[in-house]
């Protein structure tokens, strides 16, 4: 069973609506920044989390990210910058995911 919670949400409410919705684990993505800028080329300043816990709130993984910096791709006067970002965002959620203390917690 999948639910989403909203940003306001603390680990203690979490565990209600794990149980609530019989849930075996809890993911908690947080997103603490998520800034890109596009002058001569795309600069992306990000700090995410993701950490896994059981319906009890013990952790089980945790995997942080951050970065500052060019990520490549376009400019100010070219298109397509919003597809380059959707595509870093999907890379580095994947990133986060893909780490093993992650997928064994899963």
């Amino acid at each position: 069973d999948v639910f989403v919670a909203g940003a306001e949400s603390d680990l203690a409410a979490l565990t209600v609506k794990a149980r609530q919705h019989e849930a075996t684990r809890i993911l908690w993505l947080r997103f603490r920044e998520w800034k890109s800028d596009i002058y001569m080329g795309i600069r992306l300043d990000y700090d995410l989390n993701l950490e896994v816990y059981d319906v009890d709130g013990t952790l089980l993984a945790e995997n942080t990210m951050q970065g500052r910096g060019p990520v490549g791709g376009g400019k100010l006067s070219q298109g397509g910058n919003s597809q380059h970002m959707a595509q870093e965002f999907s890379k580095r959620i994947g990133y986060l995911f893909n780490d093993p203390s992650i997928s064994a917690a899963l």
